[in-house]
């Protein structure tokens, strides 16, 4: 990587409860100098795949909100669910659209085309509670919360 730019490392993870018909989405955003943020959000539903792509979208709007990235910056974005890495390497096809009907992951789909204008990034597909990705545990750890404590505030 060229002198000056920077790495973002993004880790999102989601938790669903059937029962509740709720979903949580959760990510952390890093450099392998400092933290930079993370978030969670609780909706309707129960796809974990749904989650995910909802953490990834929430991910890349606070990023680009930061307004810290450059032409060549990277961003890393981690996951442990397949179907959104195969689903959103599409992104970058010429006149390729989502084939879904879910807001959020068309929103999605959307700021990770506003992504590509400000910067590269690709997904990298990890295991589900990899011991490796600390970024992974601390997005896991805040979706489980999320779905423990916050749906309970806010039933």
């Amino acid at each position: 990587m060229e002198e000056g730019l920077m790495q973002y490392l993004v880790y999102t993870d989601s938790a669903c409860s059937p029962k509740r018909n709720k979903v949580t989405a959760a990510y952390m955003i890093k450099t392998k100098y400092k933290y930079i943020g993370s978030g969670v959000n609780i909706f309707e539903g129960t796809s974990i795949a749904v989650g995910e792509s909802i953490a990834v979208g929430l991910a890349i709007e606070a990023l680009l909100k930061e307004n810290i990235l450059k032409n060549k910056d990277n961003v890393i974005i981690y996951t442990d669910c397949k179907s959104v890495v195969d689903f959103f390497a599409k992104v970058r096809e010429p006149n390729t659209f989502p084939k879904t009907k879910d807001k959020a992951v068309k929103l999605t789909w959307k700021k990770l085309q506003e992504l590509s204008e400000a910067c590269e990034w690709t997904f990298v597909k990890i295991k589900a509670h990899d011991k490796g990705a600390n970024g992974n545990k601390v997005a896991d750890r805040l979706a489980k919360y999320a779905l423990r404590y916050l749906c309970e505030v806010i039933e």
